[in-house]
């Protein structure tokens, strides 16, 4: 996905086509989301090679690739985010819900909310947890 709209995806996979997405970048671009399909990983290191010559960030949807790796590095933390929905139609489920892993502790702290709060989502459901070291 680019500025919003879906970039040509590879025949082979149905994967984001690297090809596709720079072609598809203009000055609002400032991220990438590559879904990772059936197990298939998007071409990482077509798309890492993308993302930093254009200053980009690499958000991974890897619902439908848990416990996918790529050079040894587990799928949904090859990028900045990565997000694993939970929803009953997917590879691994909880009935609902989601994961949501980062690459580095300032990327979680800018996404968690703790005031964040709706009917349908009440921030009692929300967790964070500082990482151990």
């Amino acid at each position: 996905m680019v500025n919003g709209s879906a970039a040509d995806d590879r025949a082979k996979d149905a994967n984001l086509a690297p090809d596709a997405v720079e072609a598809a970048l203009d000055e609002r671009t400032r991220f990438v989301l590559p879904v990772h399909l059936y197990g298939q990983l998007a071409d990482v290191a077509a798309l890492e090679r993308l993302a930093t010559r254009h200053g980009l960030a690499i958000f991974e949807d890897a619902a439908q690739a848990h416990l996918a790796t790529y050079d040894g590095r587990p799928v949904g933390g090859l990028g900045a985010w990565g997000a694993f929905s939970l929803q009953s139609s997917k590879n691994f489920s909880a009935g609902e819900g989601g994961i949501f892993v980062r690459s580095s502790e300032s990327t979680i702290k800018s996404a968690y909310s703790p005031t964040f709060s709706s009917p349908f989502f009440p921030s009692s459901n929300c967790a964070y947890a500082e990482p151990e070291v």
